[in-house]
C-alpha cells in the first residue's frame, strides 16, 4: 500500500528537524512501514535538501515541493501556487493508493488531489484549525478562512481523526458531519523510550516544554513561582523570550534558557525533573504533557479543556485555576509531598500506557487505512 502524507503548508523535514520534532513526527510511519510494508511518500515543503534528511528510512520517501517549483517571497503567491501542487507531482500521486493530512492548514492540496485522482482521503487535524483560530482572537477575515478551509477538508474527507472528544462534538455539529465519519485519535507516545528511569530528580526546579507563545501563558507560571525560591528551567523557543526574561528579571524569578533539544534527548530531559508545569491558557492534546506524564513527572496544569481530560486531579496530576496564587499553592503542594508525587507520577505514566501507546496507535492507523482503500 502506498501513502501520500501532506505536510502542513509551509513546513519541511527540516523544519522538524530545526524545532526538535523530525524523530518524534517519523516514528509512527517507520513502525508502519516495517510492520505493515506501507510505503510513504512524504509531500513537504522544502527544497532538495529535504532529500537528505531521511537517508536511513528506506520506505519513506520524500517529495519537496520546491524542488519541483520556485519558492516567491510573498506569502499569498505561496498559498495561490499550492493549487498547482497536485499538477506538477500528478505522476507520483496518481500511483498513491490513499492521501492523508497531517494537519489542516494546508490540507487543500490533498482535496484537490483527490478529486483530481479520486484517491480516498484521510483528514487528521492535530488540533480543531477553527476552534483554535477563535481563541488565538484572530481577525475575522481569518476566521472565515478557517471555517471555509475546514468546511472543504471535512465536507471532502472519507474519513476523518481528531484528537478529542471535544474536537469530534465541534465538528460534528459545526460542519454537519456524519458521526460514523470521524473518530478521535489522541496524540501517541512511544512508551518504551518515554519512561521512567527511577533516577534521583531534582525538587527544586520546575520544567516547562513548548513554544514561549502566547497560547502558554508562561508569564503565569514565573508570576506563580515569585518568592517561592524554585528555579524555572524553560525547554523551548519563541517570540516572547525577552518578555519572559524581563518579567522573570523583575519578579526576582530564576530563568534557565535551556534551548530547543532533538525528541531522542527529550526523555533523559523529563527523567531529570520531578515537576512538569503547562498553564496554557487552552490546548488541543499536548505532546509535551503527554511526555512528561509518561516519564513519570508529577505534572501540573491549568483547569482547561485540552489539559483537564488528561489530567485527573489528585489522580494522576494536579488542577489548578488560571490564576498565579492558586497555581503557587498547587506547585508548593506538589512539592511539599513525596507521597503525592509518588502516586501521582505512577498513575500518570498508567494513563499513558492505557490510552497513548504508540503500539494501539499504530493498530488503529493501519485498521483505517485498510478500511478506505479496501471498501
Amino acid at each position: 500500500m502506498k501513502v501520500a502524507i501532506f505536510f502542513s503548508n509551509g513546513v519541511s523535514l527540516d523544519t522538524w528537524r530545526i524545532t526538535g520534532l523530525l524523530a518524534r513526527e517519523v516514528k509512527l510511519y517507520n513502525e508502519l512501514a516495517e510492520k505493515y510494508g506501507i510505503e510513504f511518500t512524504f509531500i513537504t515543503y522544502g527544497d532538495e535538501s529535504d532529500c537528505n534528511i531521511l537517508k536511513g528510512d528506506s520506505r519513506i520517501k520524500v517529495v519537496p515541493v520546491y524542488k519541483y517549483m520556485p519558492r516567491y517571497k510573498n506569502k499569498v503567491i505561496r498559498i495561490l501556487q499550492t493549487t498547482i501542487i497536485p499538477i506538477i507531482l500528478r505522476n507520483k500521486l496518481k500511483k498513491m493508493d490513499l492521501y492523508k493530512t497531517n494537519q489542516l492548514w494546508g490540507g487543500w492540496v490533498a482535496v484537490i488531489s483527490k478529486w483530481l485522482f479520486r484517491k480516498p482521503l484521510l483528514v487528521r487535524s492535530g488540533f480543531e484549525f477553527n476552534i483554535f483560530a477563535k481563541k488565538e482572537k484572530r481577525s475575522l477575515l481569518f476566521l472565515y478562512f478557517s471555517k471555509f478551509i475546514s468546511r472543504i477538508l471535512y465536507r471532502s474527507a472519507d474519513h476523518i481523526h481528531v484528537a478529542t472528544e471535544c474536537d469530534r462534538d465541534y465538528v460534528i455539529q459545526n460542519f454537519s458531519v456524519a458521526e460514523n465519519k470521524i473518530e478521535v485519535r489522541p496524540n501517541w507516545i512511544d512508551t518504551k523510550v518515554y519512561k521512567n528511569y527511577n533516577l534521583p530528580r531534582v525538587m527544586d526546579k520546575i520544567l516547562f516544554v513548548g513554544r514561549f507563545s502566547e497560547q502558554k501563558n508562561i508569564p503565569l507560571l514565573i508570576k506563580a513561582l515569585e518568592g517561592t525560591g524554585l528555579i524555572l528551567s524553560l525547554y523551548g523557543q519563541g517570540q516572547l523570550e525577552s518578555k519572559i526574561m524581563n518579567l522573570a528579571k523583575e519578579k526576582n524569578v530564576s530563568v534557565e534558557m535551556c534551548g530547543v533539544y532533538s525528541n531522542n534527548d527529550m526523555p533523559d530531559i523529563y527523567n531529570k525533573y520531578q515537576i512538569y508545569v503547562l498553564c496554557s491558557k487552552f490546548e488541543g492534546n499536548p505532546k509535551s504533557l503527554l511526555e512528561a506524564m509518561s516519564c513519570g513527572c508529577s505534572v501540573v496544569g491549568t483547569n482547561v479543556f485540552g489539559i483537564n481530560n488528561i489530567i485527573r486531579n489528585l489522580e494522576n496530576g494536579l488542577l489548578s485555576e488560571e490564576n498565579s496564587s492558586d497555581l503557587r499553592r498547587v506547585i508548593l503542594s506538589l512539592k511539599n509531598s513525596s507521597d503525592l508525587q509518588i502516586s501521582c507520577g505512577k498513575e500518570a505514566r498508567n494513563s499513558i500506557l492505557r490510552n497513548n501507546s504508540l503500539k494501539s496507535a499504530c493498530a488503529l492507523e493501519i485498521q483505517a487505512y485498510r478500511s478506505l482503500v479496501n471498501r
